[in-house]
């Protein structure tokens, strides 16, 4: 599971075996032994290997199917995810409505100067 895990990930990348092994500081054999399943990856190189591939351990080690994770969210997210989950049916609707309108007006907020 391992290694074709991290077969696919680096494919998906569009990186060489080379390539990982030198970003990684490591030798192309041991990445190379990594991906035929010669060798496990050291518990050390699992937290590297996942941040390189932008995914988790439990990804790489095959616990999870999940990818690319939900990522962390700041106090805002947070709050807004609570007031979904404490809202009735037509509350939620109104959340996810007012979202999806903002979405496809403004976009993403990572364009909008004037969003903290």
């Amino acid at each position: 599971m391992i290694a074709e895990r991290l077969t696919a990930l680096r494919l998906a990348a569009g990186a060489s075996q080379d390539k990982v092994a030198q970003d990684l500081h490591m030798t192309r054999s041991s990445y190379s032994s990594y991906e035929t399943g010669r060798r496990m990856p050291p518990v050390e190189a699992l937290a590297p290997l996942a941040q390189y591939y932008n995914t988790t351990t439990d990804y790489i080690l095959g616990i999870s199917d999940e990818r690319n994770p939900i990522p962390q969210l700041d106090e805002r997210g947070r709050a807004l995810i609570r007031l979904y989950q404490e809202a009735d049916g037509r509350g939620r609707d109104t959340i996810y409505r007012i979202a999806l309108q903002e979405k496809i007006q403004y976009g993403s907020s990572e364009k909008r100067s004037d969003m903290p």
